[in-house]
């Protein structure tokens, strides 16, 4: 390594690239682990390589007289006299032997990269750099990251899925956010979103102090937007191509509350010095202090159901729709039976796809602007953005990250079916964007306790079994539900008789998945309602079982004991 002597522990930096020419040599704070201060000198060519960068050697940019061009690395070539280097064991100045009189000379600058290396006139009055000897580098990194800063603050990239979709803030520090986790490459100088594929951190393009704000780009290893290199002594981010300039968060204490830029390094400065974390330590953390979160449930891949906090056990619910586009979602009391509350996320799509209607997801609609479309089931389709939304874990907002400043909304009902969902600005305030997420199973379990807890047998578990079953009238002195003896479509209509085991008439099974009731005694034939859609207009009859006849579909409400029609 190089210390420049008498400049309080800086040393010869290549800059940080991996590449040829790519970025110039500076002063550097002292760090053995740095991949960018480690060189070997090669006593018979006089070269001076890069340890880390096998092949790339301090080459002095090819001027013939000082100050012209500024040092960087270049292809290592024992014929190349720009890359000739001498000590002078008396002066520890390093002199190019066929360049009359020049010596590597820093630039002149007394703090962290503020000047250029260049070739200058030797003059032995000048602070020189002194030769301290090799050593090793680190790793090449490549583990999954979040940086944090004061009071539990985050980099966070502001939640847009695309570039330049929004810009970088502070946030609480998450480890399950996908706007919070990168991985370095310390090859191309880049911070890559982990689950944002393809977009690394950009800071604009500006080369001057605030100039733009920090936001996703397209990753591009020749974007020198998108070069970072870690001051190890500072914590400090740099942009090795923009002079003095350092990542800074804008200045904001709390969340949210400013946008990252580019600004003069400043070592005083409480908002450009930046903690790396490991994403596995920071889950485990979160695990001992909050246990299970919605986020865990929510990824988890299990069934799921989203209750609109504060309304009264209103559920998000489909509209009853089986095909794209059909019916719209509404809130409706929460039903862990229903075939419309029922959802999985696919973490990977961000998208909802109802369980009982596979191929169908959550769509906003399609509009880009606050309340122009409503929400409905559509065909899911990992490209359509319309499908997006992602959990705020801290608000329980589900926000389209392509949209800016939009989230789901309930309409503002407050009782079952009242207004239809939409998207729409978000709000931390607002009582009609905030949902819990349950898992089904969990939601059926505490309604099953509340029931037996109540006094009422638990017979869910029989019921979905596929076990022989008879229907009793609660109250109704021994009294069960009989198809009333026909053995053909239509032929008897269903009444009440007293309980019979052996009866041919009483005794059914129930499917489940269908959620149809089975004769036992007369193969492919159901409980059918009639078909009307109206109150007490027809009788219920047997008919010929079809998954697809909807007057064939009942569902038991636990709460009650009540049979009833899902659409």
């Amino acid at each position: 390594m190089f210390r420049v002597r008498g400049k309080d522990n800086l040393c010869v930096d290549d800059g940080g690239s991996f590449n040829a020419a790519t970025t110039k040599f500076v002063d550097m704070p002292c760090n053995p682990n740095s991949v960018n201060q480690v060189f070997k000198y090669n006593i018979k060519t006089g070269g001076l390589e890069s340890v880390n960068k096998p092949g790339l050697c301090i080459d002095d940019g090819g001027a013939l007289s000082a100050a012209t061009t500024m040092s960087r690395l270049w292809y290592c070539d024992i014929n190349n006299q720009n890359q000739w280097f001498d000590m002078d064991e008396s002066t520890l100045m390093l002199k190019n032997p066929v360049k009359d009189n020049l010596c590597l000379d820093d630039g002149g600058a007394t703090r962290a990269g503020a000047t250029k290396f260049v070739m200058g006139s030797c003059d032995n009055n000048k602070s020189k750099p002194a030769l301290r000897g090799a050593l090793s580098g680190s790793d090449a990194g490549g583990e999954e990251e979040d940086w944090t800063h004061p009071n539990n603050l985050c980099v966070d990239d502001g939640g847009g899925w695309g570039a330049a979709v929004s810009t970088f803030v502070d946030k609480p520090c998450n480890p399950n956010s996908p706007n919070q986790v990168f991985k370095y490459n310390i090859r191309t100088l880049e911070f890559e979103n982990v689950n944002k594929p393809g977009l690394c951190i950009d800071d604009g393009g500006s080369l001057s102090a605030a100039g733009s704000t920090a936001r996703l780009g397209y990753c591009d290893a020749n974007n020198q937007n998108q070069w970072y290199v870690l001051d190890e002594s500072t914590l400090m981010l740099r942009n090795p191509m923009k002079g003095n300039l350092c990542f800074d968060d804008g200045g904001g204490a709390t969340a949210g509350a400013s946008k990252f830029v580019m600004r003069s390094c400043d070592n005083n400065s409480p908002n450009q010095h930046f903690e790396i974390l490991s994403r596995p330590a920071m889950l485990e953390e979160k695990k001992k202090s909050l246990g299970t979160t919605a986020y865990d449930v929510l990824t988890s891949g299990q069934e799921i159901m989203l209750r609109i906090r504060g309304k009264s056990n209103l559920c998000v619910d489909d509209g009853g729709g089986w095909s794209a586009g059909a019916t719209n979602f509404v809130g409706q009391l929460c039903d862990p039976d229903s075939p419309n509350q029922i959802f999985k996320y696919n973490l990977q799509t961000r998208e909802f796809e109802n369980v009982n209607k596979p191929g169908l997801c959550i769509d906003d609609g399609g509009s880009w602007k606050a309340g122009g479309s409503q929400a409905h089931l559509w065909y899911c389709d990992p490209n359509n953005q319309n499908q997006w939304l992602v959990l705020d874990e801290d608000t329980l907002m589900l926000h389209n990250p392509m949209k800016p400043n939009l989230c789901l909304d309930d309409g503002g009902g407050t009782f079952p079916g009242g207004t239809n969902f939409v998207l729409s600005n978000c709000g931390d305030d607002s009582p009609n964007q905030h949902f819990e997420i349950l898992s089904r199973t969990d939601f059926v379990e505490a309604r099953r306790k509340k029931r037996i807890d109540a006094g009422i047998d638990d017979d869910i578990n029989l019921l979905n079994s596929g076990q022989k079953l008879m229907l009793r009238v609660r109250g109704k002195n021994n009294l069960c539900v009989d198809d009333g003896g026909g053995r053909s479509n239509g032929a008897t209509k269903f009444v009440d008789r007293t309980c019979n085991p052996s009866s041919p008439n009483q005794v059914f099974t129930y499917d489940a998945k269908t959620h149809q009731f089975k004769s036992v005694n007369k193969p492919g034939l159901c409980m059918d309602d009639g078909g009307s859609l109206g109150s007490g207009s027809v009788q219920a009859q047997l008919w010929e079982c079809d998954p697809n006849n909807r007057n064939q579909w009942f569902v038991l409400d636990e709460e009650n004991m009540m049979l009833r029609n899902l659409v």
